[in-house]
């Protein structure tokens, strides 16, 4: 209470009622009922929306205010709403106009309850109301000054203001000041908090998904699991600096961030690809050059004996040998000098004298090891020996022919005096030509390149699987090398012409092709028509009284004279007859088929239409017809007797049809080939009659 224009006021808050409510949503509500007979025009009230404990979305709710005689009976005294109220973090207040007659009934109840409905949803349990002084004026203690006249309990939390009270509440420092007790979760938003000081967590840890710092950041030890950002500005750590010089690469870095650098490039030795690929492969080779042949040494003429080698560019020489060897009487007068490419004048002298006082035999090997009387072969390690090299023999006295074994070395009549029986330069070289292989060389394999086949890649080599061939790309396409002759039965065709493409070369003869089972043995024509093709039936052969092969259907041969020789025929004699057989190809691939056989004309044809004819899958390839008194019609006719007639008379000319001079190659590609032989005559056998032999398929 205070002191105010001499007037005593009382002044007090709406008590607080809170409470947790069954449902979707939560209440608390905060309700003032009057401490005395008058009821105030306005009841303020404050609460709390949540659902399973959570504060609702922020926004506007309708709200329902039912004021019940108790909490039993639920008689409804009064109703306010519904109305708009404004909800932010769960949190509502509003103040709600009380008319009269509702104000007498509140009154009157004997236990006032408060029930509350959010918008349609089904009403809240009613919640019960406190008395609390509210707003109470009494002219009689307008100007009261008392000290404890009014109990704590007689004043409502909050009533009171913090300016208007002189002790501490809340447990702040100073007054009106912060709360140093406040323990509660939730209450106190973000946006009221603000740190004017350090934070200490008395060593508890504080954890957060993101944090966000704009000054700086102390801490005696950070740990991350990721670091995002390059680093520039974090001291303590210092930055790679520099580059590494051409044919150098990075080994380390420095405490300074300074870059350690090792030089690569041409850190392996020529001689290296040993030490790299673990003895497997070399460049190191021993190459040598030899002379061909005796070289006399002239007796003391004033002339030398000269003898020269050429060596090739091997590569870079790691040692170096010279090994000669002579006969002379006497090589103590003997003088040899060498001559590199190097130098025409002065040279090497490898022996002066060659031998002791009448020796007669030199065999010796001067190099890099073993130092000549002059000269340093040493030097020639590390270049290449490619050039010329001449080897001087030089004799300083005459040779007696009767001396103890001079005879068949002094040669008075030619002035000479033994030879240079032979010598030659070796090189330990590291090529730069070719590689040698410790084991064996494994190639890619596969039935396809491993690369395209151009100028690029022109010397690529890979195994090709199917093919059972090495394929070394030509800078155009691939050209193979079979280690398996193709055609064999260890590498079979696909046929004849396969084989012709693989080995353009190749002669006729036999073959093994595949037919997409165990490879059959075939007769291949490379010259005929270009070549490429496979025979698949051959009965020219067949001899007379035997039968012909399998498949046929007529079942009828029989043997005649044509031309003077016994053969072997089909005898189908007369009209409406026809002989046909289906041949296996082999599933050999192909396009074309040339048919041979013979088809024979015998006696009164009266020029019928199509007399003779051939088909081929159902359809007719060839035909021709003839006239009893003359010869056949068409290409490929031969007069020849045929006997006997079937009835016994021969009226000619008769002959046959050769076939394939007649047909020339036929379309053909399907697996299978119907032969079949017709005939357009329109009697029967003792009138008219024919047949046909010979038979043999080509196909490509």
């Amino acid at each position: 209470m205070q002191q105010d224009g001499g007037k005593r006021v009382a002044q007090g808050r709406l008590g607080r009622l809170r409470g947790a409510v069954a449902g979707s949503l939560g209440l608390a509500a905060l309700f003032a009922q009057p401490a005395v007979a008058a009821i105030p025009a306005r009841v303020q009230i404050e609460g709390v929306l949540s659902g399973s404990g959570i504060p609702v979305v922020d926004g506007a709710y309708d709200l329902t205010l039912n004021w019940l005689d108790d909490g039993a009976s639920g008689t409804v005294l009064a109703k306010s709403g519904p109305i708009n109220v404004k909800v932010v973090g769960g949190h509502f207040a509003l103040s709600v106009p009380v008319d009269a007659a509702a104000a007498a009934k509140l009154a009157g109840a004997k236990d006032a309850h408060l029930q509350v409905q959010v918008g349609n949803e089904p009403a809240l349990p009613a919640v019960a109301v406190s008395a609390a002084p509210f707003a109470l004026h009494a002219a009689t203690a307008a100007q009261v000054t008392c000290s404890g006249c009014i109990g704590a309990d007689a004043i409502a939390n909050g009533s009171i203001a913090a300016s208007k009270v002189g002790f501490n509440f809340a447990g702040s420092a100073a007054k009106g000041g912060a709360a140093l007790d406040l323990e509660c979760s939730g209450c106190v938003g973000v946006a009221e908090l603000k740190f004017d000081n350090d934070v200490d967590l008395g060593g508890n840890s504080l954890k957060a998904k993101n944090g966000t710092f704009s000054g700086d950041v102390t801490a005696k030890t950070v740990t991350a699991t990721a670091f995002v950002g390059d680093g520039s500005k974090l001291t303590g750590l210092k930055l790679p600096q520099g580059a590494c010089k051409p044919g150098e690469a990075v080994t380390g870095i420095a405490n300074d961030g300074s870059m350690t650098c090792t030089k690569v490039a041409g850190a392996l030795p020529a001689d290296g690809l040993d030490d790299v690929s673990g003895g497997m492969l070399s460049t190191e080779f021993s190459e040598s050059v030899a002379s061909v042949g005796a070289t006399g040494i002239p007796d003391n003429t004033g002339s030398d004996a000269t003898s020269i080698l050429k060596a090739p560019d091997w590569g870079k020489a790691k040692s170096i040998a010279i090994q000669v060897k002579l006969s002379n009487t006497d090589l103590s007068t003997v003088r040899l000098r060498l001559l590199p490419p190097d130098d025409k004048k002065v040279g090497i002298v490898l022996c002066d004298p060659c031998g002791e006082k009448d020796a007669k035999a030199l065999t010796q090997t001067w190099s890099d090891q073993l130092a000549p009387k002059t000269g340093d072969l040493a030097a020639w390690i590390g270049k290449s020996p490619a050039g010329d090299w001449t080897l001087i023999a030089t004799d300083s006295s005459f040779c007696v022919k009767q001396a103890p074994g001079n005879e068949a070395i002094c040669d008075l009549t030619n002035k000479l005096d033994g030879t240079i029986t032979s010598w030659s330069v070796t090189a330990g070289v590291v090529s730069a030509q070719k590689i040698k292989a410790a084991g064996a060389f494994l190639f890619h394999v596969g039935d396809k390149p491993p690369v395209p086949c151009n100028a690029t890649t022109f010397g690529a080599t890979y195994a090709n699987s199917a093919e059972k061939a090495l394929h070394v790309c030509n800078g155009k396409d691939w050209a193979a090398v079979f280690l398996t002759i193709p055609g064999s039965k260890e590498n079979p065709v696909n046929s004849c012409k396969d084989l012709q493409t693989k080995l353009p070369t190749t002669k006729s003869g036999k073959y093994w092709v595949t037919n997409g089972g165990d490879p059959v043995e075939v007769t291949c024509d490379m010259e005929t028509a270009g070549g490429g093709w496979t025979l698949i039936a051959d009965e020219t052969g067949v001899p007379c009284g035997q039968n012909f092969p399998d498949g046929w259907n007529d079942g009828k041969s029989s043997d005649a004279q044509v031309a003077g020789q016994c053969t072997r025929v089909h005898g189908m004699w007369g009209q409406g007859t026809i002989g046909k057989k289906a041949f296996n190809l082999l599933k050999v691939p192909h396009t074309e088929a040339r048919i041979f056989g013979r088809y024979y004309a015998i006696d009164s044809w009266d020029n019928e239409a199509n007399g003779a004819q051939m088909w081929v899958d159902g359809g007719m390839k060839w035909s021709a017809q003839k006239v009893w008194n003359q010869v056949g019609q068409g290409n490929g006719w031969v007069t020849a007797n045929f006997t006997p007639a079937p009835w016994g008379s021969n009226n000619g000319p008769n002959g046959y049809w050769q076939l394939e001079n007649a047909t020339g190659a036929v379309a053909h590609n399907s697996e299978t080939l119907n032969l079949e032989f017709r005939t357009g005559i329109d009697q029967d056998a003792p009138d008219e009659s024919w047949g046909f032999s010979h038979v043999k398929i080509w196909i490509r």
